[in-house]
């Protein structure tokens, strides 16, 4: 006789299963007591015992590290900046320019350039700042003193130091930054850096990471002493091919420290015009649009833009040579409301109406003490609003 079938048991469906151990009182391990007759603790005030053992405890840290090593019930920061010279790239740093006591990065391709904006930096720390000096670094052997002096550089309140090894640039860095004589020191530029193991050896001999250990040591030293003496250095970088990533094609040279070591990093690319000067026949560019990215940023939102335009050669048409600022002016005013646009009538902060907007630059280039006092409103009606609203579009950006 064949033995009877047994029948299968029900499978529970899953999802039920869920439900029901979701609806049984949690048991607190090793007691059986449900976890819902225990009651959360409440986070309350600090006892007198426990404010009592805290400032015993910063009384002994501060005797141990020193005064002002220990902060609590700190202000938010208020930043000592540099301007940058573009009104659309401070508006883009959400602070108004380089921040004092911080490193920055900028790179990007040749001829672009960042080592002119650094000299209008220097320029700007020199008048901002009239009780420090600057220092520049020129690692490329390439400083151009007629240039300096061009761009507002007061050649009594700046130092040049032109070094042959990567040693010798961050012993010149350390040196300044743990001074408190400077305002800003700028290095151009970190890809230029050669060791003296590499330099003294022969072309064929590898020096694998030789640099890349200088400046990681550089950074991390400075990144202190600059913010002890408050003073705001700028590291200028160069592209290099980035061999063996087929998704991003370049970076920047000396490793990664810089990357995450800095408080702005900020990226130069060209932008899509140029300009031209001169007659029909014999035109000369004198300038092009630099396009620049905030790739980050400590102090506010990364991965603002800002575009506007640089002059290397003096004309008519265009005016002196740097960023052109009566045409950042223009443009940015009608944008931030500071100048009201009626169809094709502008109101100017001063009460003057000028009918085109291609006229209102024209007359701030006429007119530069109006640039200022328009920058200044721009500015002061911008930092904080860029701050507190990280979700807005970037300024400065013609996209």
């Amino acid at each position: 006789m064949p033995a009877p079938k047994k029948t299968p048991a029900k499978k529970t469906p899953a999802k039920k299963v869920v439900a029901e151990r979701a609806t049984e009182p949690l048991r607190i391990a090793g007691t059986g007591t449900a976890a819902s007759t225990v009651q959360p603790r409440l986070a309350t005030a600090l006892t007198t015992a426990q404010r009592k053992a805290l400032d015993k405890f910063e009384a002994e840290f501060t005797k141990s590290f020193g005064a002002g090593t220990l902060m609590r019930e700190v202000e938010p920061t208020k930043y000592d900046v540099i301007p940058t010279g573009s009104l659309a790239l401070d508006m883009a740093t959400s602070v108004g320019g380089y921040v004092r006591g911080r490193l920055h990065e900028i790179w990007g391709v040749d001829a672009i350039g960042k080592t002119t904006m650094s000299l209008i930096a220097c320029a700007e720390a020199q008048r901002l700042y009239p009780d420090r000096v600057t220092m520049f670094v020129d690692m490329e052997q390439t400083f151009d003193w007629a240039w300096a002096i061009d761009h507002g550089i007061d050649k009594s309140r700046m130092l040049l130091h032109v070094p042959s090894t990567a040693e010798g640039v961050a012993d010149a860095i350390k040196k300044s930054c743990s001074s408190d004589l400077f305002s800003l020191v700028v290095l151009d530029s970190v890809a230029s850096m050669i060791p003296k193991r590499e330099r003294e050896k022969m072309a064929e001999e590898e020096v694998v990471g030789t640099q890349a250990k200088i400046i990681t040591r550089m950074v991390k030293v400075n990144a202190v002493e600059a913010r002890r003496t408050n003073t705001a250095v700028i590291f200028l970088n160069q592209v290099r091919a980035n061999i063996g990533n087929s998704y991003v094609d370049k970076t920047t040279g000396g490793g990664w420290a810089l990357k995450h070591g800095t408080t702005i990093k900020m990226q130069f690319s060209r932008g899509p015009q140029t300009y031209k000067a001169g007659s029909k026949d014999d035109a000369l560019i004198v300038g092009h649009d630099v396009a620049v990215k905030i790739e980050r940023n400590k102090v506010g939102p990364s991965q603002r833009r800002a575009n506007f335009a640089m002059f290397f050669q003096p004309s008519e048409k265009y005016g002196a040579i740097g960023v052109d600022k009566a045409d950042e002016a223009a443009r940015l005013g009608v944008k931030m409301g500071i100048i009201d646009q009626r169809g094709g009538y502008y109101d100017l902060p001063n009460g003057t109406t000028i009918l085109g907007l291609d006229r209102v630059v024209d007359h701030y280039r006429e007119h530069p003490e109006e640039v200022e006092e328009v920058r200044a409103l721009i500015l002061a009606a911008v930092v904080g609003t860029v701050k507190d609203d990280a979700a807005e579009p970037a300024i400065g950006d013609d996209e």
